[in-house]
Parts: C-alpha cells; sequence; structure tokens
C-alpha cells in the first residue's frame, strides 16, 4: 500500500488545526511583549576635571587620549566627548548585549592604565 495515496479526511485537518489553535492561545500569555519598549541602551560616563586650564588644553591632552582608548572596549556603539573649561566628560553608549558591570570594570582598567600618561592635575 502506497503512503501517498492515502488522503487525510477533513475532519482529522480541521481537528489538528483546532488543536493547534488552543495551544497556540494557551501559550500567548509568555510572549515578552512591551507597549512602550525602552530604546535605551546602557551607557558609561567618565567625567573629569583639570582646574584652571582651557578647553582646547583638556581636549588635546585629555579627551581625546581616553577616548582613544576607551573606544577598544568591547561592545562599544557610539562615543561621546566634550570638553570645556576645567572640565570634560566622555560617554560611552554600549550595545545592548554588554553587561555594564563588565563594561564600567573594564573603563576603570583601561583609565588606570592610562593615568601615567595622563597631567597630573586631572582628578575623575
Amino acid at each position: 500500500m502506497n503512503m501517498m495515496s492515502k488522503k487525510l479526511s477533513s475532519f482529522s485537518i480541521i481537528l489538528t488545526f483546532v488543536f493547534f489553535t488552543i495551544v497556540g492561545l494557551s501559550l500567548i500569555s509568555r510572549l515578552p511583549i512591551k507597549l512602550s519598549p525602552s530604546q535605551t541602551l546602557p551607557q558609561i560616563n567618565v567625567s573629569f576635571s583639570m582646574y584652571g586650564s582651557s578647553p582646547i588644553v583638556i581636549e588635546m591632552e585629555v579627551t581625546s587620549k581616553l577616548e582613544a582608548m576607551l573606544s577598544r572596549m568591547k561592545g562599544v556603539k557610539k562615543i561621546n566627548s566634550s570638553s570645556g573649561n576645567g572640565w570634560g566628560n566622555v560617554s560611552i553608549q554600549l550595545d545592548k548585549h554588554v553587561n555594564p558591570d563588565q563594561a564600567r570594570f573594564e573603563a576603570s582598567t583601561i583609565i588606570r592604565q592610562a593615568w601615567p600618561q595622563l597631567p597630573q592635575k586631572i582628578t575623575y
């Protein structure tokens, strides 16, 4: 007897469809749905000050060096920096799959390694 010649009855097809519909409806409550999903990604901010220095000096001696070193971190999506009179800030936006605590530890390790190369007056 050939298996291809045997046809399924329309009753068994409808019964199978109803079964899968009931299973699907019972599992719908497990779907992770948010009405307003968050668009914020994990972020690390490094703020520092160097009193009495101009924005150009801070940019050249600190901000650009920190930005270059921190950009080598794993999972960095975007880096923004700003420098002002006596202060500077580097914001690191991370990929959504990166653990923020591990990234923060990696950033602090990079800063500690770069510390001898930075000016003496800097605090962070």
